[in-house]
Order: C-alpha cells, then sequence, then structure tokens
C-alpha cells in the first residue's frame, strides 16, 4: 500500500486486465484510480505469407470454415493470449492458440510456418512484410494507420475488436480530487509537448491521449471483453 498523496503513480497497460481474469492477480484497472491514458502502439493481424487468404474476409471465411485448424500465435496469460481467444469469440469459430515467449519468438514462427496468424505491432513485422515472408490482414485500432492506409480495421469489417498496448498513469483509491486534478492537467500538458511526441515516436510508440473518462471507458469494454473469454486465460 502506498500512500494517496499524489507522489506515488503507477503505469498499467492491457496485460493488468489479462492477468486479472487469468487469474494471475487480484489487481486490476479500477483497483487504482485511472487519471490518463498516454501512449499507444497499435496492432496489426499479421498471417504467413501462404497462408490461403489475402484479406481479413478472406480470412474470416477461412476461420469459420475450419474451426481449430488457424495456428493463432500468442503469449500464454499474456496479452496476446487474450486478443485470439477474443477474435476466435466473436467469430464464432475456435482457433488453435500456440503459446511462445515473446512477439519476437512469434514472429519467427510466423515467418517459418510454424503459425498461421498472430497480432504484432509494426516495427516488428515491417521487414518481414517488405521480405515477403509475411502478410498484414487488418489494422486492430479504431481508425484506419497512415502506415497501411489500405487495410481495414477489424470494426470496419464488423466485430468490436480494439487490439492495442495503451499505456495509462494511475493513483491509489484514496488520492484527493485535488490531486487527481493536478495530474490530470499536468498529463494533458505533457501529451501535448512536442519533444514527448518525437521522443515516443522515435521509439516507434504513438502518443494517444485519453482523459480520464475516455481511458476509463477503454478499459471498461477492454475488462467486459476479456471477461467473456476468462475461461480459456486459466
Amino acid at each position: 500500500e502506498k500512500p494517496a498523496d499524489g507522489y506515488y503513480i503507477g503505469l498499467i497497460h492491457e496485460g493488468l486486465v489479462v492477468a486479472h481474469h487469468a487469474g494471475v492477480t487480484e489487481l486490476n484497472y479500477d483497483s487504482f484510480i485511472p487519471i490518463a491514458n498516454m501512449t499507444d502502439t497499435p496492432q496489426w493481424l499479421a498471417a504467413y505469407a501462404d497462408a490461403p487468404y489475402d484479406t481479413i474476409e478472406e480470412f474470416y471465411a477461412y476461420a469459420q470454415a475450419n474451426p481449430g485448424k488457424v495456428n493463432f500465435g500468442m503469449t500464454l496469460k499474456g496479452v496476446a493470449h487474450a486478443w485470439g481467444a477474443s477474435m476466435a469469440e466473436q467469430l464464432g469459430t475456435e482457433f488453435n492458440l500456440i503459446p511462445y515467449e515473446g512477439t519476437g519468438d512469434r514472429i519467427k514462427a510466423l515467418a517459418g510456418g510454424f503459425i498461421d496468424v498472430t497480432v504484432t505491432d509494426y516495427a516488428s513485422v515491417v521487414q518481414f512484410v517488405e521480405n515477403g515472408d509475411l502478410k498484414l490482414l487488418a489494422v486492430c485500432t479504431e481508425e484506419r494507420n497512415p502506415a497501411t492506409p489500405d487495410l481495414p480495421t477489424l470494426i470496419e469489417t464488423g466485430y468490436d475488436l480494439v487490439f492495442s498496448v495503451r499505456r495509462g498513469i494511475v493513483v491509489p483509491l484514496e488520492t484527493p480530487d485535488e490531486i487527481v486534478e493536478v495530474l490530470a492537467k499536468a498529463l494533458a500538458d505533457t501529451a501535448a509537448d512536442p519533444e514527448f511526441v518525437t521522443d515516443l515516436a522515435n521509439m516507434q510508440i504513438d502518443t494517444l491521449y485519453l482523459d480520464q473518462t475516455q481511458y476509463i471507458n477503454y478499459m471498461s469494454t477492454l475488462d467486459t471483453n476479456t471477461a467473456a473469454i476468462a475461461s480459456q486465460l486459466q
């Protein structure tokens, strides 16, 4: 327990919600006061180059016609595990979820054809896509991404799915409102600082400022979607 005095702040992302529903921790996003989201690492659905689908619609059709046949790379009890299970749930099918230690291992497996699809950030796959080892089927954010303007989102193809790694600032539950307001103002100012934006961009991370209401809405939806597939995370 840390003092709720505004000097102890925390950083969380989607992994906390997944870990909660996987039974790894009792803590969840609402074990704290979320103040604002600050960063975003958007994700794409990537496929092995020789996979028998070239568009997201063809992938949906294949996955629905072949339950359990799509080998989906993920990290056990991690965010990518929840992404795979959530997508299968909404498609009304099953994936063969195959665990790897991290993103790097998953991408190598995908490029080698050991798995069929995975969800990943752009920086991790762009070289493989340019080499022809992988292909991208969709971007997994609310809007299309400038890096791949021709690729649709999962939302525009009919599914309420957003896969991203977003890092936000939280404080202990007992933190007084006036302190929360001071921190909220400071975070809003920071997110608008060109130097902050540039420093993040140099690390392949986008700035995505969501105020308290927007951030809580995002995390609440994520929590609901993750709860729906919690049994598959055990």
